[in-house]
Formats: structure tokens, C-alpha cells, sequence
């Protein structure tokens, strides 16, 4: 199911490095033409040399984020930056939202919270709520992706909650009970799913001491909850706010992207 999730993206990645692949190479051969026939300037080739060196810097980060998400799962739990992880999957997702018509509002609150878990199976959970999402929203839609501690104070054994909520179909009350269920898939897009994606995030989360949950009014949307252990608590006290930035990049800034 992981292989799957990751081959999922393979689209979207595939144009995020077509395009600077695409821009490597008008550069390589500006540059190679000038120097046949010593008409480019040396500035203008470090201008050139300088766009490549960017381009390259952007493929790299794109095939470091899948990476990541590809990893092989820690036994024991680490604690993992929850906005970088969901920085990641926005930037590789990007693409599919973008053809979706999916615009997204995030806010991490602290923007440094971090959560007692695997880095890659975070991921995985995020991929697979963030994908869910963007599917029940057929016609385009606004995607909201919150986290916040749940008492608002660093405590012992405290909860930080990741809410991914759509503006889609919604789920009708009769199969929410079924959605965490094993091969139990009914998506928006009237295509056929695996089944497996909200039951392995269940699986994941659960093992990790946490719990998922969701909730939906049909032709409003749905919401789900993921709480998972803080690893920060005990220490210093909260009340930062996030930042915003763009998909593929730094981040989502806080609002409308």
C-alpha cells in the first residue's frame, strides 16, 4: 500500500522535474551554441550555469521528499517536526491539487510542535488524508489542515491533534462506521481505490499510542482527526503562530493558498 501511495504521486513528481529539467537543458545549450561560436558572454554563461545550479537544487529536494516518505519504518518513536512533514507532502502533491482545483488554508500551532512518531509513517498518514481529501472534492475545493495542541499547555502526556478537513462530497452516515475497515474503499471520483489507505493509518497511528477519527455531513465535507503523543511535553509554553509559504517550496503560509 505504500508502494502504492508513493506510485500515486509519481505524476505529479514527474512534472515538478520535467520542468526544470526542461530549463537545464535551453540553458546547457544557450550556453554551448555562445561558446561554438563565442558569441555569449561570460556573464551572460554565469547567469546560465547559475540557473542550472537552481534547477538541480530543485530536482534534488523533490527526490529528497520522496525519500522520505519511502523510508523503512524506525521500531522505536522518534520525535518528528509535524509541520515539515506536512510541508512535504503539500510540495509533493502540488501538482494533483493544482489539476484538482484544490486550494489549501494550513495552520501548525506552535509552528515547531512536533509528535512522537515515525517520520515516514507520518508521512504516509498525511499523504493518505491530504489524497482522500483532494478526492472528495471532485469539482475543486478548499483543503484545511490544522494542528494544535488539545489543552493547549505542554503537559505530561499530552495530545497534539493533526485535523485534515475538505469541503467535499462527504461521506454518507452509513459507511463512516466501515471507512477504517480493510479493503473497504468509495471514493468521489468514481474510481477504484485499494481500500487499504485509512486502514493502515489507523494501524500506524494506533501503534504509535494515538487515535484517528472522522467525521462528515454529506454534501459539506469531512473532517479527520489524528492525535498523536506531543514530544515536546513539559516544555516551554506555546502561543507561537505559524507562517505561511507556497506548495512545492518552503511551505503553505497560514490562509489561502
Amino acid at each position: 500500500q505504500r508502494l502504492s501511495a508513493i506510485g500515486l504521486l509519481a505524476n505529479g513528481v514527474a512534472h515538478e522535474i520535467h520542468n526544470p529539467l526542461a530549463s537545464i537543458r535551453l540553458a546547457l545549450q544557450s550556453s554551448l551554441r555562445g561558446l561554438a561560436d563565442e558569441s555569449i558572454e561570460r556573464e551572460e554563461l554565469i547567469e546560465y550555469l547559475r540557473l542550472v545550479d537552481d534547477q538541480i537544487d530543485r530536482c534534488v529536494s523533490i527526490t529528497q521528499r520522496l525519500l522520505r516518505l519511502s523510508e523503512p519504518s524506525a521500531e522505536l518513536a522518534q520525535p518528528v517536526a509535524v509541520r515539515a512533514a506536512v510541508d512535504d507532502v503539500l510540495a509533493l502533491l502540488a501538482e494533483e491539487m493544482h489539476r484538482a482545483s484544490v486550494r489549501c488554508e494550513l495552520r501548525i500551532a506552535p509552528p515547531a510542535a512536533r509528535v512522537l512518531m515515525d517520520e515516514g509513517e507520518l508521512r504516509q498518514v498525511v499523504v493518505n488524508l491530504v489524497q482522500n481529501a483532494v478526492r472528495a472534492m471532485p469539482g475543486g475545493g478548499l483543503l484545511r489542515i490544522e494542528g494544535e495542541r488539545m489543552d493547549g499547555e505542554r503537559v505530561e502526556g499530552a495530545m497534539l491533534r493533526l485535523a485534515v478537513t475538505d469541503s467535499g462530497v462527504g461521506i454518507p452516515p452509513e459507511q463512516l462506521p466501515l471507512i477504517f475497515l480493510p479493503f473497504y474503499s468509495r471514493r468521489a471520483d468514481g474510481r477504484r481505490g485499494t481500500g487499504l489507505g485509512l486502514a493502515i493509518c489507523k494501524g500506524l497511528v494506533e501503534q504509535r499510542g494515538g487515535a484517528i477519527r472522522a467525521s462528515s455531513r454529506p454534501g459539506e465535507g469531512s473532517r479527520f482527526e489524528v492525535d498523536l503523543p506531543d514530544a515536546d511535553a513539559g516544555g516551554s509554553p506555546p502561543g507561537e503562530r505559524s507562517e505561511s509559504g507556497e506548495p512545492g517550496g518552503t511551505g503553505f503560509t497560514e490562509g489561502a493558498s
